[in-house]
């Protein structure tokens, strides 16, 4: 068993009696749902609901909306959660990543541009905080790719640069700026490296030789 109260949980007696108590009380398909995120297609209560109780789910993404609406959506998803969901947003160049109205700060090739940290630390900070504002716990960024191939669409300014050693200096910075807002979360992407194809991998099959 995980010892809970050490790096990086660090949960109190009553904490880890909490996790110890639920994962006994829950059914196989509860602990496999919670392996998934889902990417939700509506905001309606009663979709929300189903999508909760039937499946179970460790995590949701979400289509972008006014913070309002966001905000409503993330309570009614924590209301049906046994387990409190982790809800995720695409924060990599500002609060504009969580809701329509958030604040755009930068792709993050300008923050690289400039070499400083404090850019890039302040970037996950912001960013971080209009998330959680409206619920959110969680961010897919930084983007800790490299373009190898200047035609890779997906990712050629939405990387901190080419040179790995100013990608990796730059999100984690990004990360400590995040994760100064209690309870967030990152998520570095993209596994297991994206920018050798030209190819978009959200549209297309791309090759990765890595």
């Amino acid at each position: 068993m995980t010892d809970l109260k050490k790096n990086p949980y660090y949960l109190s007696d009553e904490d880890c009696k909490w996790v110890q108590d639920t994962i006994a009380g829950m059914t196989e398909e509860e602990k496999v749902g919670q392996l998934f995120f889902q990417l939700t297609q509506s905001r309606d209560e009663a979709y929300l609901k189903g999508l909760m109780e039937t499946y179970h789910l460790g995590g949701c993404r979400y289509n972008s909306a006014p913070g309002k609406d966001i905000q409503e959506q993330n309570r009614i998803l924590q209301k049906y959660a046994r387990i409190p969901v982790l809800i995720a947003c695409n924060t990599e160049g500002g609060g504009d990543g969580a809701c329509a109205d958030g604040t755009p700060i930068a792709s993050e090739i300008k923050i690289g541009a400039t070499g400083n940290e404090d850019y890039a630390r302040a970037l996950g900070k912001m960013s971080s905080e209009e998330a959680a504002a409206i619920g959110c716990n969680m961010a897919f960024a930084p983007i800790c790719d490299i373009p190898y191939n200047w035609e890779n669409t997906e990712i050629i300014t939405r990387s901190f640069g080419s040179d790995p050693e100013l990608v990796a200096k730059m999100s984690a910075a990004y990360m400590e700026g995040a994760h100064s807002t209690p309870g967030f979360a990152c998520t570095a992407k993209h596994f297991p490296g994206n920018g050798l194809d030209f190819r978009d991998a959200h549209i297309a099959n791309n090759v990765n030789t890595f």
